[in-house]
C-alpha cells in the first residue's frame, strides 16, 4: 500500500479542494449561460436562435459555419452581436438574414 507523507496529502488535499471551487464555479456560470470570450478577454451572457424553416432538410450556417440542423434549428450559446445566418437547400433560394442576438434572449426565425 503506498503511504504519502503528511506534507504530500496536505498538499494534494488542498490542490484538490481549489480545483474543486474553480471547478464549481466555472459549472454554475456555464449553467446559467456565461461563456468566455476570447478576444477581448472577458465573460459575456449568451442567446439563443430558433429557426423553422421548409425543407427540413436545409443546411444551416451561422457566420459560415455549419450548424448541422433540421427544423426547427436550435443554436444555443451564441455571443451577442451581429451574425450571418444562412439556410440553403438545393432547388431553393438560399436564405440569408443578419440577425442581432441579444443576451438571455431567444430570436426567432
Amino acid at each position: 500500500m503506498l503511504l504519502l507523507r503528511y506534507r504530500t496529502r496536505k498538499f494534494v488535499f488542498r490542490g484538490l479542494t481549489i480545483l474543486y471551487f474553480f471547478a464549481a464555479a466555472w459549472l454554475l456560470l456555464f449553467a446559467n449561460g456565461y461563456r468566455a470570450h476570447l478576444h477581448p478577454v472577458r465573460l459575456l451572457k449568451t442567446g439563443n436562435i430558433l429557426a423553422t424553416f421548409e425543407p427540413t432538410d436545409a443546411t444551416v450556417q451561422l457566420d459560415g459555419i455549419d450548424v448541422n440542423a433540421s427544423s426547427p434549428a436550435r443554436v444555443r450559446s451564441v455571443f451577442p452581436g451581429t451574425h450571418d445566418l444562412t439556410i440553403a437547400a438545393s432547388g431553393f433560394i438560399s436564405y440569408t438574414r443578419a440577425i442581432r442576438i441579444e443576451p438571455q434572449q431567444t430570436s426567432f426565425i
